[in-house]
């Protein structure tokens, strides 16, 4: 970072880390299995050393299958279990900027210290317009009152050039992004634009991880129990230990990549039993990834050391 000022000052943006987002297990009528949510959330606080926890922030935690009240119940429970004892990030996506401050407004509630917002896609069709983006997290900023990361995720949400992300960076609204882009060229454009220029704090993913780290980003989002592996690659990257981190980095090089056909919260899921974490069902109709592929995915886990 250059030592810019920021707007706000952010003890979860700290430092390099990881932000750890809970998987959301269903029962098998559709609701939550708040049981296995709180215990999956205390696993991430007992191993993952998160940074933060975001909650109903990303689209794997399948908050999309939700009601407006659902996710923010699903919000308070979770910050609930948490308990102070980690920085809480609140999703608060959607179309409509007065849709996201009546979401966001559960931030306030339970201190958050940051709101996540998808970067959305143009509601009346056509490409993304920056003006307009600037002016939606604006908003939102104002009416919430606290900082915002823009999440970057093509498909669900828009499809920004490097230099569309980086005016949105010079809006004073965001305080940093989450990006889902797993592009080496365009990640590093980002870093050095943006993170290294002290616009904002540049978190990217699992794959990205130990590359971030030596350009500067912030860290990466990445679910339990991945986030096991990606906090000690942390912590070797700043104790020097600069083969130990490439030998954890090695540890996203085939998973979960080679199973993403099953849809990637479904993987993450199954990791999660592997490790004895209760994940409940699949929201309906969706299945559960066939027990030959869970067998795979279990094979690949148990050559990970730090899972």
């Amino acid at each position: 970072m250059c030592g810019c000022e920021l707007k706000y000052e952010m003890s979860v943006f700290a430092d390099p880390g990881v932000i750890v987002p809970p998987m959301t297990p269903f029962t098998s009528d559709g609701s939550i299995d708040y049981t296995a949510y709180e215990a999956q959330i205390q696993y991430i606080l007992n191993r993952c050393e998160p940074a933060a926890v975001p909650l109903m922030a990303v689209e794997a935690q399948e908050y999309r299958c939700l009601s407006d009240s659902a996710r923010r119940e699903a919000i308070r429970r979770g910050a609930e279990a948490i308990d102070g004892r980690s920085s809480v990030i609140v999703g608060a996506s959607a179309a409509s900027y007065v849709q996201a401050i009546e979401i966001g407004t559960v931030a306030t509630e339970i201190n958050a210290e940051a709101l996540q917002l998808l970067i959305p896609r143009r509601a009346q069709g056509g490409s993304a317009d920056v003006t307009e983006l600037i002016a939606f997290f604006e908003r939102v900023e104002e009416e919430v009152g606290i900082p915002i990361v823009a999440y970057h995720n093509p498909g669900p949400g828009a499809d920004l050039s490097p230099d569309q992300l980086v005016a949105l960076a010079e809006s004073d609204s965001i305080s940093a992004f989450k990006e889902s882009v797993r592009n080496l060229r365009h990640v590093l454009n980002l870093i050095e634009r943006i993170d290294r220029q002290g616009l904002a704090h540049y978190y990217t993913t699992m794959e990205m991880l130990l590359m971030t780290l030596l350009m500067g980003g912030s860290g990466a989002t990445m679910p339990a129990p991945a986030a096991v592996v990606g906090s000690e690659l942390i912590e070797a990257f700043e104790d020097g230990e600069t083969q130990r981190a490439v030998e954890l980095q090695r540890s996203f090089a085939t998973f979960p990549g080679q199973f993403l056909s099953h849809g990637f919260p479904a993987v993450m899921k199954e990791a999660l039993e592997f490790v004895d974490i209760e994940t409940g069902s699949p929201y309906p109709p969706t299945e559960r990834i066939p027990e030959t592929h869970r067998e795979e995915i279990r094979e690949t886990l148990a050559t990970i050391d730090s899972i």
